[in-house]
């Protein structure tokens, strides 16, 4: 049995994630570990980050939708119980990230701080879309 539409579309945004943050890591964890790194250079970075994301997500999502045929694309009760197990653990990791970006907040400078939030909504998201493709290799 092939993957659904759905486990594709949860690998294209996985594959999208990945290859996103190893840009910005490229292009701005010298500046940033230098302290040379500032909130309008982050600001650019981010909308650069966007846009990558839109086009490699757009691309891929192109091709799976033209590839599976006319099959079905709606979401089934087994894709809405995986979506729904797959928030567990996020959750927590996005927590644990915002309560370290409060305590960021009162010893490290505000471009530090703004790093923590991103860094814990990435890998929140990572998590999400990690949990939800074990879910759907293992079954539910």
């Amino acid at each position: 049995m092939g993957s659904s539409y759905t486990e594709k579309c949860a690998w294209i945004s996985l594959l999208a994630l990945v290859i996103a943050s190893l840009w910005y890591l490229n292009s701005y964890i010298g500046p940033l570990v230098s302290g040379s790194l500032e909130f309008s250079d982050m600001f650019g970075a981010v909308i650069g980050l966007i846009i990558v994301i839109v086009v490699v997500e757009t691309a891929f999502h192109t091709v799976a939708a033209f590839e599976g045929g006319d099959g079905d694309r709606s979401r089934d009760e087994r894709d809405a119980l995986i979506d729904a197990k797959s928030d567990r653990w996020p959750s927590y990791i996005l927590g644990g990230g915002v309560i370290s970006g409060i305590f960021a907040s009162a010893m490290q400078p505000p471009i530090i701080t703004a790093h923590i939030l991103l860094l814990a909504l990435v890998l929140a998201e990572g998590a999400k879309l990690v949990t939800q493709l074990l879910y759907y290799r293992r079954g539910v």
